[in-house]
C-alpha cells in the first residue's frame, strides 16, 4: 500500500500486523536471493508503518508497545471498535525479527537507531504477558500459552538480543538474551517423548493440551512451529519425530486444490528437515491450484511469503550478504560446480545442496575469490549440504563437488523390486500373447469345420461354438489343452509375485521407475480379467465329452456365443 502497510490480499482491505510481518520476512528473503532493491524497500516502509502505529500509551488491556488490527474503509485506515489484536506477544516478537533482518541486509545503522524506541516498546509488549514459567500468554484477556506464539517469541527475542547488542543497549540486550533462553527451555519442556509430539498449549491452571495428529490446525501445525522459527534445528531428533508424525497422519498434505487450505509454511518445514521431494511437490501443486489461477483466496500474500522461503531447498544465503547475479550450476563430467557472486554489508553464510552422497569432505573444493575456503557438511534427512561461513561482501564463490544423477541409486532392495515388477509385466505380456495365439488357433479350426448351429427356439443361425468337439477336431488332451494348462499355471505364479512386489513397493517410496500404487491397481484389474478368461477356457477343455456337448447346446440356445465371438 502507499502508506507502507502490507495487506493480506490484493483487495488491501485489511491489515493484520502478524501476517504483514511474515510477508516482510518473505520479501527480505526474496531480496537476499535475487537482489531486487524494491523488495527491501518495501520492508523498510512496513517497519515505518508499524512503528508509527504502535501503542505508545497503555492500550485497552493495559499494555504498551502493542498494535491493533486495521481495516481500510474508503481509503482510510482505521481499527475496529472496540480495537483488538489477535496476540500481543507474536506481533511484537515478529517486529523485532523483521527489524533485525532489515538491518542485517542493509547495514543502515542510522535507521536502526531511529527505531530503537519502537524495538524497546516491542520488548515491553512481550514481557507484559510473560509468566514465571518463561512462556507468554497470547494476550491479557486470553491467558493461553501457545506453542506457536512462544516459538515466535523466541525468534523475536534472539533478534532483539543481536539488535540491542548492536545499539549498545545493555539493559534490553540482557533482557532479550536471558528471556530467549527461558522461552526455549519452556518450549522444550512441552515435548512429550511418549507420544513424540508437543503439548501445544498451556492454560492458566498449568494444564497442557496433547496433540491430536488428526487435527491439522492447531494441533499438527503447532508441532512444527518450533522448527521453522529456529527453536530447534531441522536435523534434530525432535524435528525428525515431528515430521514423521505429520507424514504418517497427513501423507498427502502437499496435494492442494483451488479453495483448499494452502500450506506453504509446511513446505518450509519440509525444506528445513531436508524433505526436498515433498517441498517440490507442494510447489508444483500450489502453482497449478493457485498461482496459475490468479492467486485467488484462500491464497494470500502470506502464502507467497512462505513459499519464497521454502524454495531454498537447493540454495540459500544468510547473514549480511545477498546474491548479485543469478547463481549458476555447471555439470562437467563427474563433477558439478556452483558459481555465484555475493554482495552485502557484512559477512554471511551460504548453503548449497549436493545432489549426491558425500563419502568424504576431501571430494569437495570451495573457493572464495579464488582461494580455498573452509566449509562444513550438514545432513538434513537424506540431503547433504555444503555450508560456508564468513563470506565477506563482494565475493565470488565457487564450489566443486562429485556429481551423480539423483535418480541413480546403489544396488538395493528397491532395484530388486523394480526387477521383479518388470519381469512380471513381461510375463503378463507373454501370457496375453499366448492367449491370443491359442484363441486364433481355435477360430481357424472352427472356420475349417463348418458346424451349423441352429436353435430349436429360433430359426436364426448362430456362430459355431468354439468349444465344440466337432469344431476342435481333436481330443481335449491335445496340444491346446497343454497350452491352456501352462498358461493357467503361469498366471497363478505371476500374479502373487507381482502383488508382493507392488505391496513392498508401496512401503518403499524410493522406487523411482514405477508408481507402485497405480501398478497395484492395474494388476488387480488385470488379474480378474486373466482369471475369468483362462479359468473359463481351461475348465471347458478338461470337462468330459458329455459336458462339452452340454456347453455346445447352451451355446446354441443363448446369446453368449454371439457376445464372445463378436
Amino acid at each position: 500500500m502507499e502508506s507502507g502497510a502490507i495487506g493480506l490480499t490484493p483487495a488491501k482491505d485489511r491489515i493484520v500486523p502478524y501476517f504483514s510481518h511474515i510477508v516482510a520476512l518473505g520479501l527480505a528473503k526474496a531480496y537476499q536471493l535475487i537482489g531486487d532493491e524494491r523488495y527491501i524497500a518495501a520492508v523498510r516502509k512496513w517497519i515505518d508503518w508499524y512503528s508509527a502505529h504502535q501503542n505508545k500509551q497503555p492500550d485497552r488491556f493495559g499494555l504498551v508497545g502493542t498494535i491493533y488490527d486495521y481495516y481500510v474503509v474508503n481509503g482510510t485506515e482505521k481499527y475496529a471498535d472496540p480495537p483488538d489484536y489477535d496476540s500481543s506477544d507474536s506481533y511484537a516478537a515478529l517486529f523485532l525479527d523483521v527489524l533485525w533482518r532489515y538491518f542485517e541486509l542493509t547495514g543502515d545503522r542510522a535507521f536502526l537507531q531511529s527505531k530503537a524506541d519502537a524495538a524497546r516498546l516491542a520488548v515491553e509488549a512481550i514481557m507484559g504477558t510473560m509468566d514465571t514459567d518463561g512462556l507468554t500468554t497470547a494476550k491479557p484477556n486470553w491467558p493461553i500459552k501457545y506453542l506457536m506464539d512462544n516459538a515466535e517469541v523466541y525468534a523475536g527475542l534472539e533478534s532483539g538480543h543481536k539488535l540491542f547488542e548492536t545499539l549498545g543497549d545493555k539493559k534490553y540486550n540482557e533482557t532479550c538474551r536471558t528471556n530467549s533462553e527461558k522461552v526455549r527451555k519452556a518450549i522444550l519442556s512441552m515435548w512429550d517423548p511418549n507420544s513424540n509430539s508437543f503439548k501445544w498449549a498451556k492454560d492458566k491452571a498449568g494444564s497442557l493440551t496433547p496433540t491430536n495428529w488428526n487435527k491439522w490446525y492447531p494441533d499438527t501445525m503447532e508441532n512444527y512451529w518450533p522448527i521453522i522459527f529456529d527453536v530447534l534445528q531441522g536435523n534434530s531428533e525432535i524435528a525428525a519425530h515431528v515430521w514423521k508424525g505429520l507424514k504418517a497422519h497427513w501423507p498427502n498434505w502437499y496435494q492442494i486444490s483451488p479453495r483448499s487450505e494452502a500450506k506453504s509454511h509446511t513446505a518450509y518445514m519440509a525444506t528445513s528437515v531436508g524433505d526436498v521431494e515433498a517441498a517440490r511437490n507442494y510447489m508444483n501443486s500450489a502453482i497449478t491450484a493457485y498461482i496459475e489461477e490468479g492467486r485467488n483466496w484462500p491464497w494470500s500474500s502470506v502464502e507467497s511469503a512462505w513459499l519464497i522461503r521454502s524454495l531454498t531447498w537447493d540454495f540459500d544465503v544468510y547473514g549480511g550478504v545477498h546474491v548479485v547475479d543469478a547463481s549458476t550450476e555447471i555439470i562437467d563430467g563427474l563433477h558439478k560446480r556452483l558459481v555465484t557472486k555475493l554482495s552485502g554489508v557484512s559477512a554471511g553464510s551460504l548453503k548449497w545442496r549436493v545432489k549426491s552422497p558425500i563419502q568424504s569432505s576431501e571430494s569437495i573444493e570451495v573457493r572464495v575469490n579464488g582461494s580455498r575456503h573452509d566449509f562444513n557438511l550438514l545432513t538434513l534427512g537424506e540431503q547433504n549440504y555444503v555450508i560456508i561461513h564468513q563470506i565477506l561482501p563482494n565475493s565470488s564463490v565457487e564450489i566443486t563437488a562429485p556429481y551423480k544423477k539423483e535418480e541413480t541409486k546403489p544396488p538395493s532392495s528397491d532395484m530388486f523390486l523394480s526387477a521383479v515388477c518388470f519381469v512380471g509385466l513381461a510375463l503378463i505380456a507373454f501370457v496375453f500373447a499366448w492367449f491370443i495365439f491359442i484363441r486364433r488357433r481355435i477360430s481357424v479350426r472352427t472356420s475349417n469345420n463348418s458346424l451349423e448351429g441352429t436353435s430349436s427356439h429360433s430359426s436364426r443361425a448362430l456362430p459355431p461354438c468354439p468349444l465344440s468337439l466337432t469344431a476342435q477336431g481333436q481330443d481335449p488332451k491335445g496340444a491346446s489343452l497343454t497350452s491352456l494348462y501352462l498358461l493357467y499355471q503361469l498366471q497363478r505364479v505371476v500374479h502373487p509375485a507381482l502383488a508382493w512386489a507392488c505391496r513392498a513397493g508401496l512401503r518403499k517410496p524410493g522406487l523411482a521407475s514405477l508408481d507402485p500404487l497405480a501398478l497395484m491397481t492395474e494388476l488387480d484389474s488385470l488379474n480378474k480379467l486373466v482369471n475369468r478368461l483362462i479359468v473359463d477356457f481351461f475348465e471347458a477343455y478338461v470337462r468330459t465329452r458329455f459336458e462339452l456337448l452340454l456347453i455346445e447346446t447352451f451355446w446354441k440356445s443363448s446369446a453368449f456365443g454371439i457376445m464372445l465371438t463378436t
